[in-house]
């Protein structure tokens, strides 16, 4: 009988397994859609339990949200760069000022999502904004803790299921600031590299998920490339955003995540506040407004560091899950789940997979839902 370290369909591919395993027995491959899986090798496998044992999945985390806050940067550049209201970026500068250095995701040469480190400010701007897709996590856990265990400050801001992993390997570590932030579920990297090749070529200078061109709420793809205009598609337009936010290629666990509602082992979570023009007016002009999730002493304390830079207003949990219901439950799984998975191994082109799962929003629907923006923002202002 072969060993198995989790459930199949709950491996959320964080790679812990391969980083605590004391035989070198399991390597991290990607299955066909791209999403990270174990490999171990039976040769050098002692069935020792060890990943077993630090499995973020076969674990449970326990947490409760102390403070709640819609907050966002009173530096408007940082605030613009930002997919929301800039407390990341904050955050890390004062991580960076203290001699500390920063773990989250950025890119390869090739744009491929990876989590990295950091201890310059200019490390800092391709993590900034939205990743959506799944980031390779290979080897990240081994390189905090030895930033750790030289004495030196972290900030690590990953996925919920991610944090939880870190947490295991390391420990609730005094110099370690852990965040994660209101996920969604992450999408099959084959995805987005068969829309960035078909589309866009080898030319590529910058990826924007979450472009604010056209604001904060009606965000936008945004592709920069070598000697070309830029390439920026509204949310009810671009396909890549239409195909992930029909959730269908998204990853098996994140349809059943464990690291949801009171099982959060970060510091803080950060997230956009969506239905801030309903329940706070007032901090809303369209600029992006963070929710920020206090959780524990030393994420509270973090934040205190930054609060001079930012504008902000306490609020409630209940408030906050009243619109953004990824802060308590999974991503449904669509009827389309089988036939996206179909596609892509079959090897469909983006085009057909965009045409099938991707078409775009109706022009009546997105002018009513600008019409119904523009009626918030306008209450906003005259609330404050």
């Amino acid at each position: 009988m072969s060993f198995t370290i989790c459930e199949y369909d709950l491996c959320c591919g964080c790679a812990l397994c391969a980083d605590v395993c004391p035989h070198g027995a399991i390597k991290i491959t990607r299955d066909v859609y791209g999403f990270a899986r174990p490999d171990i090798d039976p040769s050098l496998c002692a069935k020792c339990g060890a990943c077993r044992a630090k499995c973020p999945v076969n674990g449970e985390n326990e947490s409760r949200a102390e403070k709640v806050y819609a907050a966002y940067a009173k530096d408007k550049e940082i605030r613009r760069k930002s997919s929301s209201g800039g407390i990341f970026r904050l955050l890390a500068n004062k991580t960076l000022e203290d001699g500390g250095a920063v773990a989250a995701v950025g890119y390869d040469g090739d744009f491929h999502a990876l989590y990295k480190v950091t201890d310059r400010p200019e490390g800092l701007d391709e993590m900034m904004g939205s990743k959506y897709t799944e980031a390779v996590s290979d080897g990240i856990y081994g390189k905090v803790k030895t930033l750790l265990d030289e004495g030196g400050k972290v900030l690590f801001v990953g996925t919920p299921c991610r944090v939880a992993a870190l947490k295991n390997f390391v420990g609730d570590r005094e110099g370690l600031l852990a965040v994660d932030f209101l996920c969604h579920g992450v999408p099959s990297p084959v995805l987005l590299e068969k829309f960035l090749s078909e589309n866009f070529g080898k030319d590529i200078e910058r990826v924007s998920f979450r472009d604010k061109t056209r604001g904060w709420q009606e965000f936008s793809m945004r592709v920069d490339s070598a000697g070309k205009k830029p390439y920026i598609n509204s949310q009810y337009k671009d396909p890549y955003l239409r195909v992930f936010l029909r959730n269908a290629a998204l990853r098996e666990s994140c349809y059943d995540c464990r690291f949801k509602a009171e099982h959060y082992a970060s510091d803080i979570t950060l997230g956009d506040f969506w239905g801030i023009s309903s329940c706070m007016p007032s901090m809303n002009d369209d600029g992006g407004t963070s929710a920020v999730v206090i959780r524990s002493a030393k994420g509270s304390s973090a934040f205190d560091e930054i609060k001079d830079s930012l504008v902000l207003k306490e609020t409630s949990e209940k408030a906050l899950g009243a619109s953004n219901v990824a802060l308590y439950k999974s991503s449904q799984k669509p009827a389309a789940r089988g036939d996206m998975l179909s596609a892509l191994e079959r090897g469909d082109s983006f085009s057909a997979i965009a045409e099938k799962f991707g078409r775009p929003v109706p022009t009546k629907a997105i002018v009513s839902e600008r019409l119904k923006r523009s009626v918030k923002k306008i209450l906003g202002k005259i609330k404050k």
